[in-house]
């Protein structure tokens, strides 16, 4: 976690991250797209929907992740990667848990949410090990009925 640092993500973090992302991640969010979607416009909405934090291995932007207000009482909470994301993740996973999640709580949210295509197991084991739970079964929520599943960390 040495050279791992934390900033609030420009456009050109987001478009980097867009441009390079690991396999799974471009599958799950493809398939929530219409086709032939813009990934530089996806980015820039992401950057510009909520708050949008980076995380960078010596100082390269390897992970982008962030939050947008669902209801007054929940954020969404979203995050994409390049295949370097396994130099970050622990580092994401203490950020998560000791800066995020007290500062949405202490501003009155007590619920953060994340949707994750069902065979993104990665995704899935990280979600689990910052602190949330798998919240109902699979649904249907891709273009094409890909499965997918709810996390939420509740009463943060």
């Amino acid at each position: 976690m040495r050279h791992v640092t934390f900033d609030n993500a420009t456009i050109k973090d987001v478009s980097y991250v867009m441009a390079w992302l690991k396999p799974k991640d471009l599958e799950e969010t493809l398939c929530q797209l219409a086709e032939g979607a813009d990934m530089q416009r996806l980015g820039y909405a992401l950057l510009m929907s909520g708050d949008t934090y980076v995380a960078r291995y010596r100082g390269n932007p390897v992970m982008v992740f962030g939050t947008q207000v669902m209801s007054a009482s929940t954020l969404q909470v979203w995050a994409l990667g390049t295949k370097e994301t396994w130099r970050v993740a622990s580092a994401v996973i203490d950020y998560f848990k000791t800066r995020l999640v007290p500062h949405y709580a202490a501003q009155g949210y007590y619920a953060l949410e994340a949707r994750s295509l069902a065979t993104h197991d990665e995704a899935h084991r990280w979600m689990r090990a910052s602190g949330a739970d798998t919240h109902g079964p699979a649904y249907e929520f891709g273009r094409d009925r890909e499965m997918f599943l709810t996390f939420r960390w509740q009463n943060p």
